[in-house]
């Protein structure tokens, strides 16, 4: 059974994936290792990978360079899927922009909703994030834990 949450629209598209939850806000300029989509800056979410998830976040820090930083990730192919943020300002529409990925502003209590390792649908065309199916939900990784798997088969949407 799935639930959807009402937000509003950042930038359209619609796409599915495996959400992540940032505890702190996103950063640009030193916070992934561009190749890879891993995290590196000091964070609790430090060692995990953006790449092809569905990023969950407060709201972007740092200079008017975030979104060049974010745009690095589309170029060696370790973009997110989607954001999903609490705080929308220009950092987060223009990245959603140049990386051409959905984007939803959700409030804090919503957006408390959702778990990394849930499989969720986020529509930036009507502002809403749907949460399909729990996934593989953790609370938290330890930093260099092993990332959730996700079995193809358990969602039908990926048959």
């Amino acid at each position: 059974m799935s639930e959807i949450i009402c937000g509003r629209r950042i930038y359209p598209g619609v796409v599915e994936g495996e959400a992540l939850l940032m505890e702190d806000c996103l950063g640009g300029y030193g916070a992934f290792n561009v190749r890879t989509g891993e995290i590196i800056e000091a964070s609790p979410n430090k060692g995990q990978s953006v790449a092809g998830k569905v990023v969950f976040f407060r709201r972007a820090k740092g200079s008017s360079s975030w979104s060049i930083w974010h745009q690095a990730l589309k170029f060696t192919g370790s973009a997110p899927a989607a954001y999903v943020v609490q705080e929308s300002n220009t950092q987060v529409a223009l990245g959603a922009v140049v990386l051409r990925i959905p984007a939803v502003e959700l409030g804090r209590a919503t957006a408390a909703k959702v778990a990394t390792g849930d499989w969720v649908r986020v529509n930036g065309d009507e502002g809403t994030v749907e949460i399909i199916g729990a996934g593989n939900r953790v609370t938290q990784a330890a930093p260099g834990a092993a990332q959730p798997s996700r079995d193809p088969a358990s969602h039908p949407t990926e048959r």
